[in-house]
This record gives structure tokens, sequence and C-alpha cells, in this order.
């Protein structure tokens, strides 16, 4: 049974922490430097103001198997492929390699079993690793992976179009039958209220555009009933690995082709907004169309429901999402699980294979010409919640790699920026990191991970990826200071 939301290591003191706190100290005067250690914290989706919640990752905690780890890799200098550009590129910056190195063989690094980094430069060098090719549990930066295969497969100006038909004849105002939502799955259906009360600042495609289209398309009356389609989508509301409780939580919500309001059932309890996971999505948004035709006097005969279009229906009217490009800015800043898992679905569609099973194989598609051995790879799902999802740092560098250098600014500007923006803008303010590193994050109640670029003011830039998983005890802490120590030791060049 879901809830019911109301909107409503220990530190390691190295050489390098030291200088990091000295040159922090400076650059504020001396006042405190945020070293936040994780994520912001995890909040519903709900607020009791218009804020924008906190981004959402999901804190699981059951265990699953784990790939068997290889033993430590020695750093080295050499490529993973020839470069292309720079036939006699100057040497890797040695204390530079030094140091990363020694961050990934300390001890209480190499003693956690499911832990994968690695860190190339901008020729695809290798600087260091520690287990980069084995696939663990990504948690959120797996939406790294949905956003690139999204916007090599759909482009950054696909827009989602949803349709109203009517299965009957429309005379002197009357349709004659049913009006058909039908939904290619736009994650950002959204009512008035999830708009103006609940998260302005999300994305949205309004539900009353197209009330306001079926209206101008001269329909007063309908004798049946305002009916939602999914079918652009299987019938699969949750993914493999998948736990009860994220819908308790509202990490996410069941997965249809048809959604208003991020999955979420949006109503009025004693004066204020609260909101629940959709029993059926569908059905959800066609008594929000329904209540708005209403409300723009619109006589309908018969109460909402899900329903199927027939292919021979006439469209009465169509309202068309943002462009995929501000979707996936969303996805990436602020992790928002039901927009990613849509997006992922749609990929599948897109190929032909509507299921959860469909995405994976369309994403992999989609990035078959990087130079990333797949095999290992696990996406059940888009979001990063699933505990099946398998990636290592090895994929996730080379997938951020290529597409910086493919899509510059736009794939760039995706991303969340250390100590400025989305689930990293309150993540290592005052250090060489702050303002120098983008990313995607991850954070689960026994994973940490991050996929990021360094852009140092001398040479660069470098592209890293920590992931840890099924960690316990004081391991969430060293995965956590390792991911920070590499943020600034890259930041510094």
């Amino acid at each position: 049974m879901s809830r019911t939301a109301v909107f409503g290591r220990r530190r390691r003191r190295s050489k390098l922490a030291i200088a990091v706190a000295l040159f922090a100290l400076a650059v504020v005067g001396g006042g405190a430097v945020a070293l936040l250690d994780s994520d912001p914290p995890a909040t519903p989706v709900t607020e009791p103001t218009p804020t924008p919640p906190a981004p959402v990752e999901d804190t699981a905690d059951s265990p699953v198997e784990q790939p068997t780890p290889r033993p430590a890799a020695t750093p080295t200098a050499e490529p993973t492929k020839a470069p292309t550009a720079n036939p006699d590129p100057d040497p890797l910056p040695a204390e530079l390699v030094e140091d990363v190195a020694d961050l990934l063989a300390e001890e209480d690094v190499t003693d956690i079993t499911n832990l994968s980094a690695f860190v190339v430069d901008d020729l695809g060098r290798v600087v260091a690793e520690h287990q980069g090719d084995v696939a663990v549990m990504p948690a959120s930066t797996n939406k790294l992976v949905t956003a690139a295969a999204a916007l090599h497969l759909l482009g950054p100006e696909y827009r989602y179009v949803t349709r109203a038909v009517a299965t009957g004849p429309i005379d002197d105002g009357v349709l004659d039958g049913d009006l058909v939502v039908v939904g290619q799955g736009d994650p950002t259906l959204a009512s008035p209220t999830y708009v103006e009360e609940v998260y302005p600042a999300r994305p949205h495609t309004r539900v009353s555009a197209l009330a306001d289209a079926v209206v101008d398309a001269g329909i007063e009356e309908i004798t049946g009933s305002v009916l939602g389609d999914p079918g652009t989508f299987a019938d699969e509301p949750e993914a493999d690995g998948w736990r009860d409780r994220y819908f308790d939580s509202l990490d996410t919500t069941r997965a249809s082709g048809l959604t208003v309001d991020a999955g979420r059932r949006i109503r009025e309890r004693n004066g204020t907004v609260v909101g629940e996971v959709a029993p059926d999505p569908a059905k959800v948004t066609a008594e929000v169309l329904h209540d708005l035709l209403a409300d723009a006097d619109v006589e309908i005969g018969s109460e909402p429901d899900r329903g199927t279009a027939p292919p021979t229906a006439d469209e009465a009217a169509r309202v068309q999402s943002p462009p995929l490009v501000d979707l996936l800015a969303h996805v990436m800043i602020r992790s928002d699980n039901h927009m990613a898992d849509a997006v992922f679905r749609t990929l599948g569609a897109r190929t032909g294979d509507a299921t959860w099973t469909g995405g994976d194989v369309a994403a992999r598609a989609a990035l078959s010409d990087l130079d990333v051995d797949w095999s290992e790879a696990v996406m059940a799902d888009g979001s990063g919640l699933s505990r099946d999802d398998r990636l290592s740092a090895e994929m996730l560098t080379s997938v951020d790699r290529a597409f910086s250098e493919r899509h510059g600014a736009t794939w760039r500007d995706l991303m969340a920026v250390m100590g400025e923006t989305g689930t990293l803008s309150r993540r290592l303010r005052g250090t060489p990191a702050d303002g120098r590193v983008t990313g995607k994050t991850g954070s689960l109640r026994d994973a940490r991970s991050l996929v990021a670029r360094a852009d140092p003011d001398d040479g660069g830039p470098y592209y890293f990826a920590v992931l840890g998983a099924q960690l316990e005890g004081g391991e969430i802490a060293v995965v956590r200071d390792l991911i920070n120590d590499l943020s600034v030791r890259l930041a510094q060049g």
C-alpha cells in the first residue's frame, strides 16, 4: 500500500587533504568550507510550497549478488585506443598520475569488494584505475547511459506527442462516442495543480492545453467517456530489481505510456495538496482531462476510465512536450527517476520493443559504435533504481568522454556542477573542484557513485568514475572520501 505524502572511512589526513583545506580557507577567507559527504538528502517530490523538491535517488538496502572483482590494476599512461587528435601529445603529468594512483591504492579502498574506479584524460589515456572494468550496481549514474542513448537515437529536439482522438463522428458539437487520450510516453504531462503548486520547475506539458484544443475543435458534448490509452508501452508497471518501498517513498511511480503528474494522483485534503502513487496512471490522466473539460462546460456521458483507441479514430487535438534536451537536463541535474525511466522505455518503443528489455537492447545498440565492452552490463531500467543494474567505471567514462567530444556544450549542460547546481550543488564548495567538476551522481542506501569530468585551469580535461556498491559500515565514507579527493586532485590538474 502506498504512502500518501504531503507536498508540504573516516577522513584521511593525507598531504592532499591538508593542501585542499588550506586552499579552501584561502578562497573563502577563513570561512566554513562545504565538503558535503553525499548528495542532498532525498525527500518526497511533494512539498508544501512551490519550492522544487530535492533530487530524489533511491535509498534501497537489499543485498544482491555482485561480480567477483579482479585484482587492483597498476597505473598506466598508455591509451585505451590510439588518439585521433594530437599525434604527439604531451605526456601525462607524472605528479598527477602518482597522486591519483596513490588514492586508488589506499588499503581502505582496495579492501572494498564492489568498487570500480577509472580515470582517463581527453585522449583516453588511462591515468589510473582500480577494477575499472568490473561491473557493479551504478545507482543513478545509470542515467548517464540513458541520456546518451536518447540523445543519439531520438535527438535533442525530439518531442513527445499526446493526442486526443474521437471514436465516433462529431456533428454539431457532439462527439457520438468516446474521447481517447493516446499517450506516447510523455513523462511531463501535468495538471494545473502540479504545475502551479507542486513542481513549477519541472518540465511540463500542460493537460489544460489539450483540453483547450479539444474545445477549440468544437466539441461541446461527449456521449461516451474520456478514456486513457497507455498502449505505446508494454504493460510492465515496474522494472526487475525494484523494491516495493520505492512506491511508498515516492522514489518512483508505476511506469505507463500515459502518465500525468509524474505518475501521482494529486488532490486536496483539508486545504492541503497531497499526492500518492497513481494505481493506474492512464486512468488518472483521463480523470484529469475529464475534469478540465467539465470545467469548460463540456458535457460528458460517462465516468473516465482506461481504454484503447481504435486505429480508425480521428485526431481531435494534440499537445507536444518540451524538447528532449530539456527533459534530459532535468533527468541528469535533478536525478528524476520517473522521467529517466520513461525516456528509457521510449528507446525500446522507438525500436519496436516497448518493454524494459527493449530499452536495454535499444540503449546498447545506440552506443554500439563506442569502444566499450558491454558484455557485463545490465540495464534493467533507465533510472538506476533497479538492484539488477550493472555498469563499470570504464564504461561510464567512455560514454561521457565520447559524448563530450560529439555534442560539446549540449552534453556538458546536462550535468550538475560541483558546488553550484543539482545533486552536486552542496558538495566541495570552496575547493578547487568548485565549478570545475561536472557530472552525474548516484546514491542508494548502500551505494555511492559519481561519473564526472574535471576541467583544471592547466591541462585536462580528465574523465573519471567511481562506483561503490553493497557498501557496509565505514565503506560508504571511504567511497565518499575517494570521490571527493579525486574531484579535487583532478580539478587541480
